[in-house]
């Protein structure tokens, strides 16, 4: 039922989030929309995608609070683990702009929970990657039989 009205909450959920100066508001309304996508298993998100990664972009590099970067590396793990990473590939700015952040993160952040699901979130994307290689090798080679 969370894909049908997708579209009528998220868009609530983004002006909040950029609105309020709460940030427990704030990592609760991060936390909320990524239970949604992880609920929705990734559909419908492409028309809100550059709208999600941009506000958790946000939020990893300039919150104070490590509850709120917690949340917007919760949102970006909820994004790579649902929506298909071949997606993703096709523009490699989107993808781009996720390692950055990640990379960012394991570098400079000092909360060791926030660094810890960067580096999930990493992983999961080195492991879509590789079974979609895989994917790939497999369909293009061909069996020789004697």
């Amino acid at each position: 039922m969370a894909p049908a009205y997708f579209d009528r909450m998220v868009n609530p959920m983004l002006s909040l989030m950029l609105h309020t100066k709460d940030d427990m508001l704030r990592a609760s309304v991060l936390s909320s929309l990524s239970n949604l996508i992880v609920s929705c298993r990734g559909l419908n998100i492409h028309k809100h995608l550059d709208e999600m990664l941009l506000a958790a972009k946000l939020y990893i590099r300039d919150a104070e609070a490590e509850i709120v970067r917690r949340a917007a590396v919760d949102l970006m793990r909820a994004i790579v683990r649902t929506y298909d990473i071949s997606l993703l590939q096709e523009a490699p700015s989107h993808l781009y702009d996720i390692a950055d952040s990640l990379s960012y993160i394991l570098d400079q952040d000092e909360d060791l929970v926030v660094k810890t699901h960067a580096m999930l979130c990493l992983q999961d994307i080195d492991a879509q990657m590789e079974e979609g290689f895989l994917e790939f090798e497999k369909a293009h080679t061909r069996k020789i039989r004697f």
